[in-house]
């Protein structure tokens, strides 16, 4: 639908001249292209071509990005021996979603998912392009992001993509219920209040997903309650109190503000719990029987943390 006073874009976007083969050692991606079109087309081996652009068989191209159709030139390839100084600014890196980031957690993974259903807004992008990007309609980005056709996006802004989940080079990341989902924003919101850092969120997360899969259970171990299975006889609160789920959160990570302090040990009492693993962390507050269990789900609770953040508006 376009409507009185918008003003639509007229120049050619994706589109591209067809390249000189004599002449150019790039190719823009068009809608339609595939690289062994592409590797006929400019009579480059597909292997060649997929080193040439640090591709493999699992790879996807998309309309708009642009291949070299050649080998790059020393100088373009970073000597290992002889690395470059680093820049004064921080280049971005990549979060669990592939999106790229100035200012991340320093225990965030980095550079591990392509796609995984956001998109960060570039300088001259457009919702249509971005769409087209990713094959999907414009409405459906637009309803995704409660936008609408006269809303204007900006650069960074995160963008959800329905149905861009074909994850490249990811870990199996589990997906939560509407329950799980439920319980993992109360402890993001509880985690947001006390300024905890992102990983200590992510913790949190993992934690609860560990023992008790996110749901807020009235059973468990002995005298274990709740999300994070906490025991009223160790001092964690009275079974109505740990029941609570935000009361559940807060005292897991604890603080001089927690509702148990002096009592039980929360997260932030722990010394140096930032350096630690995730599994050690998470285990120097809960003392399970099973230290090890919680590591298995921190790139999953990475990617909980990121759906959250996109929907309470800090994409």
């Amino acid at each position: 639908i376009i409507y009185p006073g918008q003003v639509l874009r007229v120049a050619k976007i994706v589109a591209a001249p067809a390249p000189d083969v004599d002449r150019e050692d790039t190719y823009e991606v068009r809608a339609g292209d595939t690289l062994q079109a592409i590797s006929r087309k400019f009579s480059v081996g597909l292997s060649s071509l997929r080193a040439y652009n640090g591709l493999n068989k699992n790879s996807i191209i998309y309309v708009g990005q642009v291949l070299r159709l050649t080998q790059p030139n020393r100088s373009q390839v970073p000597s290992v021996a002889n690395p470059s100084p680093k820049p004064s600014t921080p280049a971005p890196t990549k979060n669990i979603t592939g999106q790229a980031d100035f200012d991340v957690d320093s225990k965030r993974p980095t550079g591990v998912c392509s796609v995984h259903g956001f998109h960060t807004v570039l300088a001259g992008e457009t919702v249509s392009r971005i769409a087209a990007l990713y094959g999907v309609s414009v409405q459906a980005v637009l309803s995704s992001n409660r936008l609408s056709w006269s809303s204007t996006i900006y650069v960074g802004q995160r963008l959800s993509i329905p149905g861009a989940h074909t994850i490249q080079n990811c870990p199996e990341l589990t997906v939560l219920t509407p329950e799980m989902l439920k319980n993992a924003t109360t402890i993001y919101r509880v985690g947001k209040k006390l300024a905890v850092s992102e990983f200590g969120i992510v913790v949190a997360l993992a934690t609860a997903m560990q023992e008790s899969r996110l749901r807020n259970i009235n059973y468990g171990d002995r005298d274990s309650l709740g999300l994070f299975q906490q025991r009223p006889s160790q001092g964690w609160g009275t079974v109505s109190q740990i029941m609570n789920p935000e009361y559940s959160a807060r005292a897991f990570f604890g603080g001089s503000t927690g509702p148990n302090f002096g009592r039980a040990r929360g997260l932030l009492e722990i010394a140096n719990w930032s350096n630690m693993t995730l599994a050690a962390a998470a285990q120097a507050v809960q003392i399970s029987a099973f230290p090890a269990a919680y590591q298995k789900w921190e790139m999953s609770a990475w990617s909980w943390y990121d759906l959250i953040e996109a929907s309470n508006g800090h994409g």
